[in-house]
């Protein structure tokens, strides 16, 4: 994968960094004539000739120069010292002078890159000509003294140059104190051969011995740098001298120490707190060192995550190098919303270190004040990097923030009265309250007495916070238990809370929130101890707010995964929007329950109950903040990212951002200082820094030249491999490949989630299937005894009794006994007034007509008298008496039992349905019950008992025990008169047919008297046994309504299926939906980077796409939208061709640095254009001091082009390398181009675009591939496809020939044999379409 940096505007001196900005290649080509200038300037300084090697030389020069140590003179797999020498590289609108090649090389030296560069007698070493032997008495014998002044072997060629010994500088970076005139260094040769070396200052102000010399191997030299202050100029802080040995080029900078520069300085801080690491932030600061060693800066709050506003920076600085910098600050207190910190906090951040060749490095003590009665103190380092100058004056402070103090509040001002919105209306009414309470009512308008405040307070949390402490594993260890009582997991998640008929809920947060707020509102008036114990209880209750809301988080997850689908999986319109609201309100609700948690006086709370021995769970209490803190800042993550695709400004969403970073690192020191000691938190707190990292990220992907997908604008991913190669695929095709694979794991993942969830659901809803089967039978059985209500199916066990079933038949047969009974009560009075007629009746007929008057009023009531079995003669009238009291008392008494039986009905009723309810079944109360039916029946033998005795005693006075006896014995009772005078009268009267008739009357009634004695009797029985009936009815009831929810208990909570109490399929649910964020959001940048590689294919942007990907949420969106890019593809292909192949050598020495013809030496003999190639790869200046050699070339799309101008969208595929030259060993090398920066293409469509805008520039960062290089030949592994898909133009490419250390392959290279390095490019492009044709618009049509 490589990216571009960024656009880029090639400038002499720049051209190996990364360029900054350029709208063409064309200012690239700019550049290069600007080289060429320079590289002719020295003509007129130097009478030597000019050739065109040595132009091409000389441009490598500049190039090198113009590089830092770490592009050229350090080999690229070499890691160079954190010390070492590093130019600035000057600003894009002052370039600064380029380094010119050593012009005064003293000793009657000049500059030179073969002895062909030099007059006779001399010859060139070090690139530079000195004089040699004069005639052959100054060499060695058997040598003879050449043209050149070398000496050399009769009938053969001087010696050649080869490179030897290993140069290295014990400080390659020397700092002058102020006044210092004189540099000092040691080198040092660790090589086995001899170094060559010499100095070249490019300061005038800089003197330095130029003469050659020699360095043996193990030996050291110092080496000695005057340096003239007055002739420095204002611009002159870092001289340059460059060291050229035989064992490569290496850099010495010398820097004046009058002053430190100045400038703006760019790095971070990170943070540590003991063993735990809490994250860091960008920090970017302007620093003035000013001549009296102080300091005065400015942080870019823009750049700088931690600190958003102007503030005091102020430090030191000493010649030695010392630094030391202080910026402090006062931040003001922000929303509960924005920072559930809600505070001011003072803030001193001390870093202390040193000045380095790359800028500040040290330590830093952080002092924050306002979290806690002392301040907070954490450390750190920080590491800081000059980027430029000074980005505008610098001023001094004119304040110095003062500390913040710890605020004394239990909540942030403003969360606590804005909490009870919906009290009155959504909770805290007679529905969702376990019973009314009046405090409730008159706090509804937020203003009540404290007393009201914390009744109402406890209130709400009764009804509305029914979590057990089960509620502790939902986030911890994996284990994942839903609560236990009437409620299901989804009761307790629900969006909207679900009362029962008990006024309670599993969980409202809202009603648990305003009961909080009104609890710590109400204890915070009350005065005294009992105030103070009753804040610190607020604690505890804050802490069961925060673990209610991270259940909430849990399931926002789950609805946030699948907002794009309603409750039966159809799409949603405004999926996007949606799932920002879940996002938003889940960081609310984490928010509110927060900020309570973070406030000084919750510790002091949870210490207060420890103290006092209160029974309260404090252990949870003190974890609650660290996974609340977490789940905060990945809440505010996940809405940023959607946020920014949604459209909405990414300065607003940034704004939010920031300030839970900050609430986040400050949140984080003062948890550490509360839980450190605590061996359960150390998880937690180790979580404290990636939480910061991931806010610090998404500040990031906010910040100017970032887009919503993650990357920088300019990125353009690179996939093509040899596979696809080999199979003619493009770029676009490789990419597409892998976002395929993604959309196809999002699909899965998504797909399996919903199953999840929807095997929740079925799980669910077989279970409530077969428990609602179960309860129809049961049902049915219930209803037969109990009835129901007008309308409904369902059996009136409530109401058992009163509405139908079995059980109001036997209350009605008892009721239709006790009629009975009145009946015969009623009958018995008739009999009673009848005889009492009849007495009198014939009583005045015998005082009529016989004058028995006297007689008769003596014997009032006893003129019919029966004569029983014993022989006792009684009075009729009285006996009637007698049972009609009797009747009397048995009225009463069923009086009496029809009310006992009304009360027993309804205590059977309450007692059979008081039990626990299992799984929303109602259970009888066994014992309640069987003591209800024990004392209902005591009580109606007492009624029975007592009834009868009286009955008994009112019938044994009147001489009627045995009555029934007699009747059914069929005695023949005889009714007579008084006394035998009034008998004898009467018989010997005519009223005797009148007496017989009324004894005949007399004796039926009282005959009917007795059966109606039995007929109550009867119906008094037949009332007992219904009676006994109905209390078996009742037991029934009881049992069936036990035994209906043993049962479905049995099946729904014992139940391996069941998804409502089994925790595996809630945590298959919340895993599987959890897996879909990080894949979904994985695939919204794989599908981004298909889209890049499409622009980059068709050289145009596509933004309604990129606004179709923002708002994609279901695996179908991305899908869709592949498809889209696969169809714009064909169309493109369909409308210009495929691409072509080609195949281009390049030949670094004739097409790159045109050396093509021979020079002419002095002695007439040609310097061949090989010599010449052999000689520029040997020159110290593409030395490394590994051994290696780098040379830098370009392959520019406009001057001097190797490509031609008909193709576009040219791109390479493969790359092969050849060695040219002769005794080089066998037939393999291995050899390393290396490319970054500016490259580009032609737009097939660009005939009639403007000459501007046919070329599309990209700019990659650096990149490196290692390629076999054949000898002679092609490399036998084959063509190299490293840099597939870039473009084939380039204006920064370096070839390296590693030493052999780093590449055994080139043991056997000799660098002085290789006459020329070929590149043999295989490409492929299209052809650019003729003008008229237009330009091809993308479409999905």
């Amino acid at each position: 994968m490589r990216s571009e940096s960024r656009e880029i505007q090639a400038l002499p001196g720049q051209l190996c960094a990364a360029p900054a900005r350029a709208s063409s290649a064309i200012a690239v080509a700019e550049a290069s004539a600007d080289i060429n200038a320079l590289v002719r300037a020295p003509q007129e300084e130097f009478a030597v000739k000019r050739t065109p090697m040595f132009r091409a030389a000389l441009s490598a020069l500049l190039w090198s120069m113009a590089c830092s140590p770490d592009d050229v003179a350090q080999d690229s797999t070499t890691t160079p010292d954190d010390d070492a020498p590093v130019i600035d590289a000057p600003a894009p609108d002052d370039p600064g002078p380029v380094p010119p090649p050593p012009q005064d090389p003293g000793a009657g030296g000049t500059p030179c890159q073969v002895d062909a560069d030099c007059d006779a007698g001399t010859y060139c070493t070090l690139r530079i000509c000195v004089a040699g032997c004069e005639e052959a008495g100054g060499c060695e014998a058997g040598q003879v003294c050449d043209a050149h002044g070398r000496c050399a072997a009769e009938q053969e060629d001087a010696a050649p140059r080869l490179l030897g010994g290993t140069p290295s500088l014990a400080e390659q970076h020397t700092a002058l104190a102020p006044g210092e005139t004189q540099a000092r260094t040691v080198l040092r040769n660790e090589g086995t051969t001899p170094l060559a070396y010499r100095l070249a200052a490019a300061s005038p102000a800089v003197t330095v011995n130029t003469a050659p010399a020699a360095l043996e191997p193990g030996a050291e030299i110092e080496l000695v740098a005057d340096v003239d202050l007055a002739a420095l100029a204002s611009v002159d802080r870092v001289l340059p001298v460059q060291l050229i040995t035989s064992g490569g080029s290496m850099l010495w900078s010398i820097e004046t120490q009058e002053m430190p520069e100045s400038g703006s300085f760019r790095g971070a801080v990170s943070f540590t707190a003991g063993s735990f690491s809490l994250g860091s932030s960008e920090l970017t600061v302007d620093l003035d060192f000013r001549a009296d060693g102080t300091i005065v800066g400015r942080v870019d709050n823009d750049a700088s995550l931690l600190w958003p506003q102007p503030l005091a920076l102020t430090g030191t600085w000493t010649a030695a190098g010392d630094v030391a910098l202080e910026l402090r600050d006062r931040l003001p207190a922000e929303s509960w919303r924005q920072s559930p910190l809600a505070r001011e906090l003072g803030r001193v951040l001390a870093l202390t270190g040193t000045r380095t060749a790359a800028g500040l490095d040290g330590t830093v003590i952080e002092t924050i004040t306002g979290l806690r009665a002392a301040p907070v103190q954490l450390k750190g380092a920080f590491t800081l990097r000059r980027e430029g100058p000074l980005t505008g004056i610098v001023h001094a402070p004119d304040f110095v923030p003062k500390d913040a103090v710890a605020p004394t509040w239990l909540a942030p001002p403003g969360l606590d009265p804005e909490a009870c919105d919906g009290l009155g209306s959504a909770y805290g009414t007679a529905l969702t309250l376990p019973e009314p309470e009046p405090a409730c009512d008159a706090c509804k308008d937020g203003n009540c007495a404290p007393d009201d405040m914390m009744d109402c307070g406890v209130a709400l949390r009764e009804a509305g916070n029914n979590l057990d402490d089960l509620l502790a594993a939902l986030h911890g260890g994996g284990k994942v238990t839903p609560p236990t009582g009437p409620w299901t997991w989804d009761d307790c998640a629900a969006q909207t809370p679900i009362y029962g008929a008990d006024g309670r809920s599993c969980l409202d947060i809202a009603a648990l929130r305003c009961g909080n707020a009104l609890f710590r509102r109400g204890s915070v008036q009350t005065p005294g101890p009992w105030g103070v114990g009753l804040q610190s209880l607020s604690a505890v209750f804050a802490a069961d707010e925060a673990h209610a809301a991270a259940l909430l988080s849990t399931e926002a997850q789950v609805d946030a995964v699948f907002a794009y689908k309603d409750e039966v999986g159809e799409p949603t319109p405004d999926a996007l929007g949606r799932e920002l609201d879940i996002l938003a309100a889940d960081r609310e609700r984490l928010a509110a329950a927060l900020a309570p948690m973070l406030a000084p006086a919750y510790p002091k709370g949870l210490a207060w109950l420890e103290d006092t021995k209160a029974p309260a769970a404090t252990a949870q209490a003190h974890l609650a903040p660290l996974a609340l803190i977490a789940a905060h800042a990945q809440a505010t993550a996940a809405w940023s990212r959607l946020a920014q695709r949604t459209g909405q400004n990414p300065d607003d969403v940034r704004a939010p951002v920031r300030l839970a970073a900050i609430a986040m690192h400050a949140a984080s020191a003062e948890l550490y200082v509360r839980l450190k000691d605590d061996p359960a938190a150390e998880i937690g707190l180790h979580a404290l820094g990636q939480a910061l990292e991931l806010l610090r990220s998404a500040h990031g992907e906010l910040g100017p030249g970032a887009n919503p997908f993650g990357y920088p604008a300019a990125y353009v991913p690179i996939a093509l491999g040899p596979e696809d190669i080999a199979k003619s695929r493009t770029n676009f095709e490789a990419v597409y490949a892998l976002a395929e694979d993604d959309v196809t794991q999002l699909d899965q993942v998504a797909a399996d989630a919903w199953q999840k969830a929807r095997d929740y659901e079925q799980k669910t809803h077989a279970v409530a299937t077969t428990a609602l089967q179960i309860e129809t039978e049961y049902d049915g059985k219930l209803r037969a005894l109990c009835g129901s209500l007008p309308g409904e199916t369902t059996p009136a066990i409530a109401t058992c009794g009163e509405n139908g079933g079995q059980l109001a038949e036997l209350r009605a047969a008892v009721e239709a006994a006790g009629l009975r009974i009145r009946h015969a009560t009623q009958a018995s009075e008739n009999n009673l007034h009848a005889i009492a007629v009849e007495e009198e009746r014939f009583a005045k007929i015998l005082e009529i007509q016989l004058g028995l008057s006297a007689e008769i009023e003596a014997a009032h009531g006893r003129i019919f008298q029966v004569k029983d079995q014993t022989g006792e003669d009684r009075s009729a009238l009285v006996q009637a008496e007698a049972m009609a009291e009797c009747s009397r008392v048995q009225e009463n008494a069923d009086a009496e039992a029809a009310a006992l039986t009304a009360n027993c009905h309804q205590e059977y009723a309450s007692k059979a349905f008081s039990g626990p309810a299992i799984v929303g079944v109602p259970t009888p109360d066994p014992i309640g019950l069987l003591l209800a039916m024990k004392t209902c029946a005591a009580k109606q033998a007492s009624l029975t008992t007592s009834t009868d005795n009286q009955c008994e005693s009112v019938l044994g006075q009147a001489g009627l025990q045995n009555s029934l006896d007699d009747l059914q014995r069929g005695e023949d009772q005889e009714i007579m008169a008084i006394n035998a005078e009034i008998d004898q009268a009467i018989r010997d009267s005519d009223v005797e047919a009148q007496r017989a008739s009324s004894v005949a009357l007399v004796k039926n009634v009282r005959a009917e008297g007795l059966l109606l004695q039995i007929e109550t009797q009867e119906a008094q029985l037949a009332r007992s046994t219904a009676m006994t009936a109905m209390w078996s009815a009742y037991q029934e009831v009881a049992a069936l309504s036990q035994e209906k929810a043993r049962v479905v208990g049995l099946m729904v909570e014992d139940s391996p299926d069941n998804a409502l109490t089994r925790p595996h399929f809630l945590t298959a649910r919340l895993a599987a939906a959890a897996r879909v964020l990080p894949v979904r959001e994985r695939t919204i940048r794989r599908v981004y980077l298909a889209l890049r590689a499409l622009e980059y294919e068709l050289s145009q942007e596509l933004p309604a796409l990129r606004d179709q990907l923002a708002t994609a949420r279901a695996p179908e969106d991305f899908a869709a939208l592949m498809a889209c890019l696969d169809n714009i593809a064909e169309d493109y292909r369909l409308e210009h061709g495929f691409g072509q192949p080609y195949v281009t050598e390049v030949s670094l020495r004739g097409d790159i640095f045109g050396i093509t013809a021979d020079i002419p030496d002095v002695d007439g003999s040609p310097a061949t254009p090989a010599e010449q190639f052999a000689a520029l790869l040997q020159d110290p200046l593409h030395a490394q001091a590994d051994g290696g050699v780098a040379l830098p070339f370009a392959l520019p799309a406009f001057e001097s082009r190797q490509f031609s101008a008909l193709l576009c969208d040219d791109r390479i595929e493969t790359i092969e390398v050849k060695l040219v030259g002769d005794y080089l060993g066998d037939k393999e090398a291995e050899v390393m181009l290396t490319r970054q920066g500016l490259a580009g293409v032609r737009r097939c469509d660009g005939a009639n675009l403007p000459q501007w805008s046919t070329y599309v520039p990209y700019g990659f960062d650096r990149e490196q591939v290692v390629i076999q290089a054949g000898v002679g030949d092609w490399g036998t592994a084959g063509p190299n496809g490293g840099y597939a898909a870039w473009p084939v133009h380039g204006e920064q490419w370096t070839l390296t020939i590693p030493p052999p250390t780093l590449a055994p392959a080139n043991l056997d290279l000799d660098l002085a044999h290789i006459a020329d390095v070929v590149l043999r490019l295989h490409h492929r492009a299209g052809t650019i379409a003729p003008a008229g044709q237009g330009t091809f618009t993308p479409s999905c049509g």
